[in-house]
């Protein structure tokens, strides 16, 4: 493969690792998350929940699909954002009541609450 710029360090790096990066860099125009991400020969990967436990006083102990483990107040956000959905999972009784659904941890039928995993992660709640 030909170089179109000496500095450019994706194309010095190009080999079968970066091939997935590459093509997206050619579907969405050279976008600069996914240059880094090929430049930097990362391997882009989902995470999502294994298990939840609760942990007592709304909060959740987590276990994370990269083997990391996560103690997360979530009671924490729901006093800092008042609304009726979630209020009623300040209540232990409903706030057991949550599964996991599609490596994500959620509470009620139609998704009252959900977090996504990355904030989960990094053991914050934001909102």
């Amino acid at each position: 493969m030909q170089l179109h710029s000496k500095k450019c360090h994706f194309f010095k790096n190009f080999n079968k690792k970066t091939f997935f990066c590459f093509f997206l860099l050619n579907c969405l125009r050279m976008c600069k998350i996914c240059s880094i991400f090929a430049a930097q020969n990362v391997t882009m990967s989902r995470l999502y929940i294994i298990e939840a436990k609760d942990a007592g006083n709304c909060t959740v102990d987590l276990q994370i699909s990269d083997q990391t483990t996560r103690r997360v107040d979530i009671g924490d956000f729901i006093r800092r954002h008042p609304h009726p959905q979630y209020n009623k999972y300040l209540d232990p009784r409903n706030f057991r009541r949550f599964e996991i659904e599609d490596g994500n941890i959620v509470w009620g039928k139609s998704w009252d609450l959900v977090f996504p995993v990355e904030q989960l992660h990094a053991g914050v709640t934001e909102g």
